[in-house]
């Protein structure tokens, strides 16, 4: 799309900031209340990943 129309950049910004608002600020809040309010979360976070709650494969 912007090699189509270089004027149109800032269609791109919006998801950016989107995306980087998500990863370094909502995620890290709801990660942080979850600690203080759920037992058993801190086990549960080492061995998932936060932005797809997929466990993690541990080697050996």
């Amino acid at each position: 799309m912007l090699s189509a129309a270089p004027q149109m950049w800032g269609l791109a910004a919006g998801p950016l900031v989107n995306t980087l608002m998500f990863l370094f600020i909502s995620i890290p809040m709801a990660d942080k209340r979850n600690r203080r309010e759920r037992r058993g979360f801190d086990e549960y976070f080492r061995e998932t990943n936060s932005l797809l709650p997929v466990r993690i494969k541990k080697a050996g």
